[in-house]
Formats: C-alpha cells, sequence, structure tokens
C-alpha cells in the first residue's frame, strides 16, 4: 500500500479518523506479542486540522487495543501563514 493522497476530508471528525487510521499503519512499533508498544511520531498542522485530529483520538478512547485508540501520534500546530500575518502586524 502506498501513501499517496488520502481522499478523506480533515473538517469531519469521521474523516479525520480515516486519515488517523491510514497513517497509523506506518509508525514504528517495539515489542512482542500482547506487549507492543507504538513508537510515538509528531504530526503537525494549522489549528483546525489540530483540533480534529485531537477531538478523533478523543472519539476513538474506548478502543481495545493500541491502534484502536489511535496511539502513536502527538500533534503541534505549525501554520505558517499565522506567523506570517503576526510578524506582519508586530512590525515597527
Amino acid at each position: 500500500m502506498q501513501m499517496g493522497i488520502i481522499f478523506e476530508s480533515e473538517v469531519s471528525n469521521d474523516g479525520i479518523v480515516k486519515v488517523r487510521q491510514h497513517v497509523q499503519q506506518y509508525l514504528p512499533k517495539d515489542g512482542k506479542g500482547g506487549n507492543i508498544t507504538i513508537v510515538e511520531q509528531g504530526l503537525v498542522g494549522d489549528q483546525l486540522t489540530t483540533d480534529h485530529a485531537v477531538n478523533a483520538v478523543k472519539s476513538m478512547a474506548n478502543g481495545y487495543t493500541p491502534e484502536e485508540h489511535l496511539e502513536g501520534l502527538h500533534f503541534g500546530i505549525a501554520d505558517w501563514h499565522a506567523g506570517m500575518n503576526f510578524l506582519g502586524v508586530s512590525r515597527f
């Protein structure tokens, strides 16, 4: 399976869950048998996408396995445009 383009909307909870589930399969795992842990990876996006991704994790909290919990990704906001807007209005 290739990463390619994921045709899901990050605006809806269902869409972001499908995106997260797709990305989840590429995360490295450590351990054997029932002691498998997912190695944490960072993922950045704009604030709205990050908010939706965090909500998707909370909506999947009742899963039985780390994969069903959507564990392994932590999110950060990296909104380049907001940073440029801030610099534009903060000029002396």
